[in-house]
């Protein structure tokens, strides 16, 4: 009926504009009844320099993140990345803060798409 299902997850803004938030195959329940979007939390914690990529999982209901540092960054990547996940933490509501992170060196193991597999 004029619709294409794409498994997007939007939001509408009082002027009409679409704002994609996630899918829903990766949408996260916590036992709370709380609804996740990884790829939200994802978008702010790859706003560092330091962080190449990044994926959100949950382990239970504690938020986790796996990051790969970039290796052309200049400086201190261990401070810088943790500096900047306070920042990320500050930003987000309690139930999306992530409780412990994780750094390597070697990227994600990705679809022939170059999408990170979950």
């Amino acid at each position: 009926d004029g619709y294409f299902c794409t498994g997007d997850i939007g939001k509408l803004d009082d002027e009409g504009w679409i704002y994609i938030t996630g899918r829903a195959k990766n949408l996260i329940i916590l036992s709370n009844g709380k609804n996740v979007y990884p790829e939200e939390i994802e978008t702010i914690i790859n706003l560092s320099p330091a962080i190449k990529e990044c994926i959100v999982y949950a382990e239970g209901d504690d938020m986790r993140c796996k990051i790969v540092a970039d290796e052309e960054f200049e400086g201190d990547k261990d401070a810088t990345i943790a500096q900047h996940m306070a920042y990320v933490n500050e930003q987000l509501i309690y139930y999306k803060r992530i409780n412990s992170y994780t750094v390597q060196d070697t990227e994600m193991a990705k679809t022939t798409t170059g999408k990170i597999k979950r």
